[in-house]
């Protein structure tokens, strides 16, 4: 779990947009960045995803980056594709290989959804950050705010 401490740098890993375009973590240094991890088979994951576009108009343009990536397997691409391809604001990426070791291992996900924010310098600010849908979250984002 140390690796996973606040102000420990998160670990880069690759992506994929719905173009199949390669995206890193690391492209989005100097936003801080609130990673939603799910799965289109996930119903808690489904309940969050409204919070989540909420949030993401609510913070657009202040520096904040929302990142949804599904950990689906590939055929579950057109799911995927129907149920995000309406969200603006957020920026939602898949792995290649579904529930991917490279990712879930390290960032030791278990479960999804999973929420994790990091900081504007790449470094982990919370690896087990509240939902969207909690009281919690708004203070947190306001005070990341450049």
């Amino acid at each position: 779990k140390m690796e996973l401490a606040k102000g420990k740098p998160a670990f880069d890993f690759t992506c994929y947009d719905v173009n199949d375009k390669e995206i890193h973590l690391s492209d989005f240094k100097g936003k801080v960045i609130y990673l939603d991890f799910w799965a289109t088979w996930c119903t808690p994951c489904k309940e969050e995803k409204p919070y989540f576009v909420e949030l993401s108009k609510q913070y657009k343009n202040k520096g904040i980056e929302f990142i949804s990536i599904s950990l689906d397997e590939k055929d579950t691409f057109e799911e995927w594709k129907n149920l995000t391809h309406q969200d603006q604001g957020i920026i939602h990426l898949r792995t290649h290989a579904g529930w991917d070791p490279e990712i879930t291992d390290k960032f030791q996900i278990s479960s999804v959804p999973t929420f994790i924010l990091i900081d504007a310098e790449g470094n982990f600010i919370d690896a087990t950050a509240p939902r969207p849908s909690s009281k919690e979250i708004v203070p947190i984002l306001n005070q990341l705010l450049k």
